[in-house]
């Protein structure tokens, strides 16, 4: 498969191929950007998710599932995952990109705007969890979790900055 916008990334695509990697080299992908994925050629498991994402299905609170990209996971470092961690969920064709606490759109593309893109209450989608374990491998914490409305600790920005050098791995 070409590179594509990850906006563009369809259902279809992150169910045939779901670990994705962001085109770095512009000079064999001259059109790229920095929004531009492309399929790893790697086997499933992975030991690396640094620069990819992940198609997976998550569950909503209700029982709801829907398909979602997953970004920003550290498979050893569930602090930083728990902090990062985005997620876009697809209903019907169409993607919502959730914002997390410290997000400049957190007021236009919250958990709020969320409930509003599936039609739902809050609390029928929070905890959202989700599960990775069969496309990598890593801390069992990190494979398979939770996102909740309001995360466990809000970090200021200066220690949130320096948790979010890490490898990714």
């Amino acid at each position: 498969m070409k590179p594509k916008p990850l906006c563009d990334l369809p259902v279809r695509d992150i169910q045939e191929r779901p670990i994705w990697e962001f085109v770095i080299d512009q000079e064999t992908e001259p059109d790229a950007d920095e929004t531009y994925v492309r399929p790893i050629s790697e086997p499933l498991p992975v030991t690396d998710l640094g620069n990819r994402v992940v198609g997976a299905r998550i569950r909503l609170n209700n029982g709801e599932e829907h398909w979602a990209i997953l970004l920003n996971i550290s498979l050893s470092d569930p602090r930083a995952t728990k902090q990062f961690l985005s997620v876009t969920v697809e209903k019907d064709g169409d993607f919502f990109a959730l914002a997390r606490y410290f997000d400049l759109d957190f007021g236009s593309s919250g958990p709020k705007q969320l409930a509003e893109f599936l039609g739902l209450r809050l609390n029928d989608i929070f905890p959202i969890s989700y599960d990775i374990a069969t496309l990598a491998l890593g801390d069992p914490r990190v494979l398979s979790g939770s996102i909740s409305t309001e995360p466990d600790e809000r970090l200021p920005d200066d220690e949130r900055s320096k948790l979010a050098v890490w490898s990714g791995k």
